[in-house]
């Protein structure tokens, strides 16, 4: 294994259903990074599972200054080819440590504060430009959806990447 324990942060419950999934699948322990930070010794190696807020990894900082990042992961509603390598550069997240993305959830009836207010204007405006074209695409159609009645695309599948690469030797 390239970790021994996995160490996840989740806003709306999305990363701790993919910690939990991949704890389970691999046999290793997962801890909410509030409670690893007292639980796991600083020289076990750790697979980071958060979530991207303004293309950045939510408690990236604090995961690295604290544990033995050898893998991320970071869950995010729609992930792009190239999201991982944006990721990586806006954390200062070193090239040898792999980004796995996987699409997983929108919840704005748990958001709060000005996360909130935020994701509904930006909701408002997504939702609009959507509208405003010319054809909708089923991808569209779909983004229109989760964005106005929420949603979750978490599924065993989308952690195929993280899980090959942490059986590795």
């Amino acid at each position: 294994m390239k970790a021994d324990v996995i160490v996840y942060s989740s806003q709306t419950g999305s990363t701790a259903q993919y910690a939990r999934m991949l704890s389970a699948k691999a046999g290793i322990p997962a801890y909410e990074l509030k409670d690893a930070l007292n639980k796991v010794d600083k020289e076990t190696p750790v697979l980071f599972m958060s979530w991207l807020m303004a293309g950045k990894l939510v408690d990236c900082k604090k995961a690295f200054g604290k544990l033995n990042v050898q893998g991320c992961c970071a869950s995010c509603l729609n992930p792009m080819p190239q999201q991982a390598d944006m990721t990586k550069n806006a954390c200062d997240i070193p090239d040898e440590i792999p980004l796995f993305t996987m699409m997983g959830a929108y919840h704005p009836d748990k958001l709060a504060g000005m996360q909130k207010l935020i994701m509904k204007l930006i909701t408002k405006i997504l939702v609009k430009k959507i509208l405003s074209a010319d054809t909708q695409d089923e991808g569209q159609a779909m983004m229109r959806d989760v964005l106005t009645n929420g949603g979750s695309f978490v599924c065993e599948e989308r952690l195929r990447e993280a899980y090959a690469w942490l059986c590795e030797n």
